[in-house]
């Protein structure tokens, strides 16, 4: 007797366990939404009927004293396992899919000094009472400290005055470094400043989600690469190192893919008075400033951004078994970490994730420096892309997953990722070739021009955009998106002796310029072509003499108002040139 209900203790709490596993298991499944839904419900309602029925067979068993309980034991151990091992998988692929979109934030702002000012009196803020990192967290720090408070329009023009010593210490986002450190004034950033403390705090995400919508229907979305050397994803506030904006329509498999110079010289949505400036620098003011400026001068609404660390393409590529790309001539540079040399030889050939970067982020060994790195980044995009075929197992996908959710931030929700999954499963049904989806290349075409830069205080080199080039970029990312209507081709030229190109919208277009007219650098100038300019442009003018052993009499050795400084922000059109007089030795 005693025997008996032991075993039917046993065989009790073994129903339980079962029960519970198998709730745990339809949960799961349900939380797949979007994925096969058939096939999820039938096998809910497959699970249920198995419940059923062993419960069933269980309550017969003993009430009958069947001897059936070696092999329903058997059979629930066995389910166990199986649904254990199921629902976890499928619960580590959902936390997965979740934890790219990061629900808080973790920000942080440091008190940065020059390395030998020991005496700190006053600090700089940014005037934006918006600014996580500018205003509300360095406020917050000072609370209980005694310093006086100056504030600044920008990021740029307190580094200026800090460099020239008109304060004491300012406030600087995490990463701070990378947004100044390839301009010559601040190349050597790390050694000339020191930080004095750090101010960090968890914020939940500002997010921007304009769709709400499940990925059938045409969509926008920014790809952002952030080059850091540690693994891992925050809001790193610092340059935007590759901005890629991407159409994609659902229904006629086919995407458009355009890399915006990180040089352009466009509006910034969150700087004062939207003034223009090298859109790298709208990150600055945070992600959703920089999806406002592409929306702004590309007239296209942004519904999803993927913030991605440059060392989770190092991880990405590797975890699909390498990409591959088409190589137009060897380049080598340090790896992921900034440290050693990588290389990465011409031609076809499948490459790992080191050498992707290495491809991806060259700008410098190309004729087209970052219009070559732009094209470059395209195609290392269409080579993951192209290597997702190569999935084949369970591991690879939970491989892939764990170096996605490290390493990337998004806007996209669990379900609307899991949406994708229909898309991709057409994508796979349709591919011909080796290219699962039809990618249109853009290109935003410009030139290049020298404009003084208020904020830094210094000349800096601009990408200055075609309107025309714009144009046409917009007008295809508009037809894929369906928004406007496509614009059919009614005459198309091939010769089989010569392979053939895909067109690339935007790229041969020049039409207006966009150049701004600027106020000259008056030291490459005589004495009187600077003072015939300055009469020919309504300038007014007055000269001063200063004595140096270096400058022949007579030479224009500085201005009042900064050569190259365009035209349309000077708004008191006087000159003062300051002339030399050589005194001898």
């Amino acid at each position: 007797m005693k025997k008996v209900n032991i075993l039917k203790i046993f065989i009790t709490m073994l129903v339980i366990a079962t029960l519970i596993v198998s709730i745990n298991l339809i949960h799961a499944i349900y939380l797949l939404d979007g994925i096969e839904n058939t096939g999820r419900v039938l096998a809910i309602i497959t699970l249920i009927v198995i419940d059923v029925a062993f419960i069933n067979e269980i309550r017969r068993t003993i009430i009958a004293k069947k001897k059936k309980h070696i092999l329903l034991i058997l059979f629930s151990i066995i389910y166990l396992i199986i649904s254990i091992f199921i629902s976890l998988f499928i619960k580590d692929v959902y936390s997965n899919i979740k934890d790219m979109n990061k629900v808080k934030i973790s920000y942080a702002t440091s008190l940065v000094a020059l390395k030998d000012n020991d005496d700190i009196v006053t600090v700089g803020v940014q005037e934006d009472n918006t600014s996580i990192e500018g205003y509300v967290l360095p406020i917050e720090s000072l609370e209980d400290k005694d310093y006086e408070i100056k504030y600044f329009d920008s990021y740029a023009s307190s580094m200026k005055a800090l460099y020239d010593e008109d304060i004491d210490a300012i406030f600087m986002p995490n990463g701070f470094e990378s947004m100044f450190i390839e301009t010559e004034k601040y190349k050597n950033i790390l050694e000339d400043t020191k930080i004095v403390y750090t101010y960090e705090k968890e914020f939940n995400k500002d997010e921007q989600i304009i769709s709400k919508n499940l990925l059938t229907e045409p969509f926008s979305i920014l790809l952002m690469g952030i080059d850091s050397e540690k693994e891992g994803i925050n809001n790193q506030t610092g340059n935007g190192d590759a901005l890629i904006l991407m159409t994609v329509n659902p229904n006629t498999l086919t995407a458009t893919m355009v890399s915006v110079p990180r040089d352009s010289y466009v509006k910034q949505a969150c700087f004062k008075d939207n003034v223009e400036n090298k859109i790298t620098h709208a990150s600055w003011g945070g992600t959703n400033c920089m999806i406002e400026t592409i929306e702004n001068f590309l007239d296209i609404d942004i519904d999803y951004y993927v913030k991605i660390n440059f060392r989770g393409v190092v991880q990405l590529v590797d975890a699909l078994g390498g990409i591959v790309v088409d190589i137009p001539k060897t380049v080598c540079t340090d790896n992921s970490r900034r440290q050693g040399e990588v290389c990465v030889e011409k031609g076809l050939r499948n490459i790992n994730g080191e050498q992707a970067l290495v491809f991806a982020r060259n700008r410098y060994d190309f004729a087209n420096g970052d219009l070559d790195r732009a094209a470059h980044q395209q195609m290392v995009i269409e080579g993951i892309i192209n290597s997702t075929k190569n999935i084949k197992s369970i591991n690879d996908v939970t491989d892939i997953l764990d170096v996605i959710s490290n390493n990337i931030d998004t806007n996209l929700t669990a379900n609307q990722i899991l949406s994708s999954y229909n898309l991709f499963k057409k994508v796979l049904l349709n591919a011909q070739g080796n290219n699962l989806i039809n990618v249109q290349k853009l290109c935003l075409n410009g030139e290049g021009q020298m404009i003084y830069d208020e904020g830094m205080g210094m000349v800096l080199w601009n990408y200055i955009l075609y309107p025309d080039s714009i144009k046409q970029v917009s007008d295809a990312m508009k037809m894929n998106l369906e928004i406007i209507d496509y614009d059919i081709i009614k005459e198309f030229d091939y010769s089989i002796d010569e392979p053939y190109k895909q067109n690339v919208i935007g790229k041969d277009v020049y039409g207006t310029s966009g150049k701004y007219s600027l106020l000259p650098d008056f030291t490459d100038y005589t004495k009187q072509e600077a003072i015939s300019w300055l009469g020919r442009n309504g300038f007014s003018y007055s000269i001063v003499e200063k004595e140096n052993t270096q400058y022949e009499t007579g030479t224009i050795i500085d201005q009042s108002i900064p050569g190259y400084k365009r035209l349309d922000k000077i708004t008191n059109k006087h000159v003062t040139l300051t002339i030399s007089k050589l005194v001898e030795e």
